[in-house]
């Protein structure tokens, strides 16, 4: 289960790839042709990836420990009910 916060979070690790892109073709230093956008969704696609892992690791953790926000009490509850033997 995704909290909003999470999703609109996104955005805000992704911008430091896109203005250093940004930047870099202003100066001319982004050479021409097709590879570079490449690099680029490459470079946005991996950093995605890694806030999406740690939003992962994150909730899994806060349903080991009881924490974490109302959402996961609903959870919680469908695990307890699906797997009768975890706590």
């Amino acid at each position: 289960m995704v909290r909003c916060d999470q999703i609109l979070s996104f955005p805000v690790s992704t911008m430091p790839v896109i203005a250093t892109f940004a930047y870099l073709s202003s100066k001319g230093q982004v050479p021409g042709g097709v590879i570079p956008y490449v690099i680029l969704v490459l470079c946005l696609l991996g950093v995605v990836l890694l806030h999406s892992a740690g939003n992962v690791i994150s909730d899994w953790s806060d349903y080991r420990s009881g924490d974490g926000p109302e959402c996961l009490v609903a959870l919680r509850a469908a695990a307890a009910a699906a797997l009768p033997g975890e706590k």
